[in-house]
């Protein structure tokens, strides 16, 4: 099964997350919600992203000259960015629930 992201949660999406934060507080008195931005955000770099669009992903605007002059919404970059992290995620999520 492969997941579709959309930029809203879809329902797939939102279980696996509620499930890794009950995973994660559950195990790590450390554990915080915005580790799951930091994550996703290291996961986008990984996959060869370019910082603009890692950053737009989490809904951060662009700071500086580059924020001022770079007025694109990097929509279909932000889409294929949630989908590769979804399908880097999605196999770890069901290997655990089975």
């Amino acid at each position: 099964m492969k997941l579709k992201v959309r930029l809203q949660f879809s329902e797939s999406i939102w279980t696996a997350s509620v499930w890794i934060i009950t995973f994660l507080f559950a195990y790590s008195w450390f554990f915080n919600v915005h580790d799951l931005r930091r994550t996703f955000r290291s996961q986008v770099s990984a996959l060869g992203f370019s910082g603009a669009v890692g950053e737009r992903a989490i809904n951060h605007s662009l700071k500086g000259v580059e924020g001022i002059y770079d007025r694109y919404d990097y929509y279909e970059e932000r889409r294929q960015a949630h989908q590769k992290v979804a399908d880097v995620i999605e196999p770890l999520v069901w290997r655990d629930l089975k």
